[in-house]
């Protein structure tokens, strides 16, 4: 069994038309997934541990970057720290077939300004909390004779593991998009090409698709898509450049905060 060490860290940049870049978990979206890159087919195991840093304190109004408090809001949001540990198992059972299970360990931080133009009220969440696993089945095909490019599809589920009613020291929940969990199993889907460009060189892209199949205490989280584009070369070790975009659908629901969820955002790496 083959064993690897990632270490990834990513700044989020929030583009949606209403929401504040300082409220909502984040996780990265670089993609860390060897097999879907087309770096690894052979038989076995691999496993992976891959730290994240995403510090969202910048508020926007679209793609415009405002002050604390210049734009009229029930709720002001300050500050959101996310430090996740994503421990993830893949294993090849021949050059086609495979499987990978991803473990987060979220450790969050969020301050906002409850009741902010009547009483200010400042609210605290501190925590760290298994958040939901995720476990995809993929399926590889050869698309040349000599067999250097493929491309292949992976589908799974997001499952409900993670905690959905964390609540602060005074006893006050975190809104659902803080919660480590959202409480819902979710329909993942990806499609995937590689190919490789010389002796050295390689490029992937995938597109993914995630939709909830159900609600959760009055809470559904929106669709979300995401494109990575990757281009990777062997030296002494691996060096990859990475384009990733995501898009994200608002949540529902009336435990939902649709004005202050969906987006589209981008990161390379």
């Amino acid at each position: 069994m083959g064993r690897r060490l990632g270490v990834a860290f990513a700044l989020a940049t929030l583009l949606s038309a209403r929401a504040y870049a300082g409220c909502g978990s984040a996780f990265c979206t670089v993609n860390a997934d060897w097999g879907t890159q087309g770096l690894w087919t052979e038989p076995g195991g691999r496993v992976d541990l891959r730290f994240e840093f995403i510090d969202l304190k910048q508020p926007k109004q679209g793609a415009t970057k405002v002050g604390l408090g210049e734009v009229p809001e029930e709720t002001e949001e300050v500050q959101t720290i996310n430090r996740n540990w994503v421990a993830s198992f893949d294993y090849n059972f021949d050059g086609h077939w495979g499987v990978t299970a991803a473990v987060p360990l979220v450790n969050r931080y969020h301050h906002h300004i409850a009741d902010a133009e009547d009483d200010p009220t400042p609210e605290q969440w501190s925590f760290t909390e298994l958040g939901d696993i995720r476990v995809q089945g993929r399926y590889r095909f050869t698309l040349s004779a000599d067999g250097p490019v493929s491309a292949g599809i992976a589908l799974g589920l997001k499952l409900p593991t993670g905690s959905f009613t964390v609540t602060n020291s005074e006893g006050v929940a975190a809104e659902r998009m803080l919660q480590p969990g959202t409480g819902t199993t979710d329909a993942l889907v990806t499609g995937f090409l590689s190919r490789p460009l010389g002796a050295k060189d390689s490029m992937f892209v995938q597109l993914s698709f995630e939709a909830a199949l159900d609600s959760r205490d009055a809470y559904r989280p929106g669709n979300r898509v995401y494109l990575n584009l990757g281009y990777n070369r062997w030296l002494t070790s691996r060096l990859g450049l990475q384009l990733n975009f995501a898009y994200k659908r608002p949540e529902q629901g009336d435990n939902a905060e649709p004005d202050l969820s969906g987006g589209n955002s981008s990161r390379r790496a």
